[in-house]
């Protein structure tokens, strides 16, 4: 074994100042120097106690405070390790008080135990430690006996193993009264048909109850009547029958439960009910009862077909976390039917990460999202082929417009488009296509939008806000399978828009003037451009006119477009990575030279190693092509020249290219 040793007092002092004052660890003030100094040597070398007490001092200047922390007691130790949690109890002390709880609530997770940051945050709400509002991250060694520490009593943990009696397994020996939190570790074997306390074990205000569980199991402990338990945590172990009336938090995520029973409707102060990943089918309709409840956690939960019909109870409803299960081999997969009718009457809903449109009766539709005007992040609206003649107006009451906190938006239409036919109302093909671009007409989201994704639009031709300049926050555009589509929009005008995915759109044939549009820089910050599945487009056509088109493209990927012929990538100076793949009928590349000169010059060739045209699709540094079998052409003026970097050419799989004659430099 190699024991470290300490820091240096050098080194020590530099960490110090970099901690303490930021700014490349500039020097303290004179007047604090000589204190800040006799600190750090009382840091005995230890790098941590170093760094926790200048955070402590952060841009803190005050004499008086720096000798309060020299002279404090907590220096007063013999190991290293009890110098570090003395120093980190030292820290504790100095929290802000509304931190301090959030803090000390770690002491009820395991060590190493990985939890997501919005489902803590939310429990924290639920215990009224903090007011409100950012996803992983793990309660260290050290923080967890801390936390331990300042609990003291008031928490018990125990790592529980097998019992000699099958049935029953006992913990918490203490025979304090002011235990507060209870936290147990189950071992695999352990069983749980019955999970009592020690007979000196009398709680009079228990407030937690946290169980983690290294099996799925089905078994779930029976409780007594704890009157003033705040807190239930049962990680993988099935939930029967609810005793604890004040109970605020109960999480059930990944137990193996098919239903909840309507008893969980007295837990008349329950705020965080979770049952992400349960096999649940149904909630109990007692659930609607919970008039405190804020957090509803169904992320996951592919058995679930329906919402309680009397959601709308819930007022004081903050997060209903449920939406689409992405499958590996099925895709997307919403296994509810309908949003029951009144959830626009959750004004506090802050999170909503799907709302479908139906026309089972008893549905909400769109328009119920008027109201809900605190929704942020991200919003799937889906099954949009349903709003139909007379219910075209609900999208526009939906007043999308308003809700300023979305970032994320997801347009969705379910419907294969052979389905139209069998379309129930009667109406025609055409004005179906027709009611889809006045739905989506109406559907105009606010300007902060970041992402935007349609998916499945029958339209035949998209909205004129897309276009609008006035996104200003626009970063990424998906068009999937608008296979009604002949015409692209100008969103070549938009002045953030990073990434465009463009798949399916069977119906473009021309991409040109009029996807680029005719103003100023053309796509001026695009990076990212894929275009995939377009089985009809033949031509990409645009008129330079001394204007910058794509000037900060990094990669562009061109995949199974199966009937187009040439490409033109001329003045693409920023191009770092260019993709073909299955493009049969490709004969021509116009421009790539150019754009690897353009490179060159600006001095970004250090990685550049080769240019490959090949049939197997291996990757390189610069350009792939694969199965573009018809390539004859890879153009190169008589006034190009190739970049003087470059150290091979690499062209293979292309039988009808003919030879190709290259100048070396001079």
């Amino acid at each position: 074994m190699i024991k470290l040793g300490g820091l240096s007092t050098g080194h020590c002092w530099e960490l110090f100042c970099r901690c303490a004052f930021g700014d490349g660890g500039r020097d303290p003030p004179p007047e604090l120097a000589a204190t800040g100094r006799a600190i750090v040597d009382k840091c005995r070398g230890v790098p941590l106690v170093v760094a926790v007490v200048a955070g402590m001092l952060y841009l803190e200047t005050r004499l008086d405070y720096w000798d309060e922390v020299l002279n404090n007691a907590v220096w007063d130790f013999e190991e290293a390790e009890e110098s570090v949690l003395r120093v980190l109890r030292l820290s504790y002390k100095n929290l802000p008080a509304p931190l301090k709880p959030c803090f000390s609530y770690c002491a009820l997770f395991p060590k190493g135990h990985l939890f997501e940051m919005d489902c803590l945050v939310r429990m924290w709400v639920a215990q009224e430690h903090i007011a409100v509002d950012e996803c992983y991250f793990a309660v260290h060694d050290l923080i967890h006996d801390l936390a331990r520490t300042i609990l003291g009593t008031e928490a018990v943990t125990a790592e529980l193993e097998a019992s000699t009696d099958a049935n029953c397994t006992r913990f918490c020996t203490t025979s304090s009264s002011y235990v507060r939190h209870l936290s147990a570790t189950i071992g695999v074997e352990t069983r749980l048909s019955q999970l009592t306390l020690e007979p000196d074990c009398k709680p009079d205000a228990l407030r937690s109850f946290l169980i983690w569980s290294g099996n799925r199991t089905s078994y779930i402990p029976k409780f007594g009547a704890y009157e003033i338990l705040l807190v239930l945590n049962f990680q993988r172990d099935l939930f029967e029958k609810p005793h604890m009336q004040y109970l605020r938090v109960l999480d059930l995520s990944i137990c193996k439960i098919p239903e909840l029973p309507e008893s969980i409707g007295g837990l008349k102060h329950l705020r965080y009910l979770g049952l992400a990943c349960t096999d649940i089918k149904r909630l109990p309709r007692s659930v609607s009862n919970l008039c405190y409840l804020q957090t509803l956690d169904l992320r996951y939960c592919e058995h679930l077909v329906e919402l309680p019909s009397d959601i709308s109870r819930l007022t004081n409803l903050r997060h209903l976390v449920h939406g689409v299960i992405y499958k590996m081999l099925d895709g997307p997969v919403i296994s509810i039917s309908k949003m029951p009718a009144g959830i626009g009457r959750l004004s506090a809903l802050q999170t909503l990460p799907l709302f479908l449109a139906s026309r089972e009766s008893g549905s909400a539709g769109v328009d119920e999202l008027k109201e809900l005007n605190d929704l942020r992040g991200e919003l799937v609206i889906a099954g949009l082929q349903c709003i139909r003649g007379k219910r075209i107006g609900e999208a526009k009451k939906a007043e999308l417009n308003k809700k300023k906190h979305i970032t994320d938006l997801i347009f969705r239409w379910d419907l294969n488009y052979d389905d139209f036919n069998k379309n129930k109302e009667g109406s025609s093909q055409e004005s179906q296509f027709k009611d889809d671009e006045d739905v989506l007409e109406s559907l105009r989201p606010h300007i902060s939008i970041r992402t935007l994704e349609i998916e499945r639009y029958a339209g035949s031709r998209f909205p004129s806000w897309m276009v609008d300049i006035s996104f200003e926050n626009l970063v990424q555009v998906r068009l999937v399978d608008c296979n009604n589509c002949a015409y692209l929009p100008a969103l070549g005008q938009l002045p953030s828009l990073r990434e465009l995915e463009m798949l399916g759109m069977n119906k473009i044939t021309r991409i040109g003037e009029e996807f680029f549009g005719d103003k100023g820089v053309i796509f001026p910050s695009l990076q990212r451009l894929l275009i995939m599945g377009m089985h009809r487009w033949e031509e990409w056509s645009f008129s330079r006119k001394e204007r910058e088109i794509l000037p900060r493209l990094h990669e562009l990927s061109i995949v199974e477009c199966r009937k187009i012929t040439s490409l033109s990538l001329y003045d693409l100076g920023m191009l770092k990575k260019f993709r073909v793949s299955y493009c049969g009928k490709l004969e021509k590349i116009d421009g790539l030279e150019s754009c690897l000169v353009a490179i060159e010059e600006k001095g970004r060739t250090s990685n550049r190693a080769g240019l490959a045209v090949e049939e197997k699709g291996r990757t390189t540094d610069h350009a792939e092509t694969s199965r573009s079998a018809e390539l004859r052409e890879v153009g190169l003026s008589e006034r190009q020249r190739l970049p003087a970097a470059l150290e091979y050419i690499d062209i293979d799989g292309c039988p009808l290219l003919p030879k190709i004659s290259i100048e070396p430099h001079k």
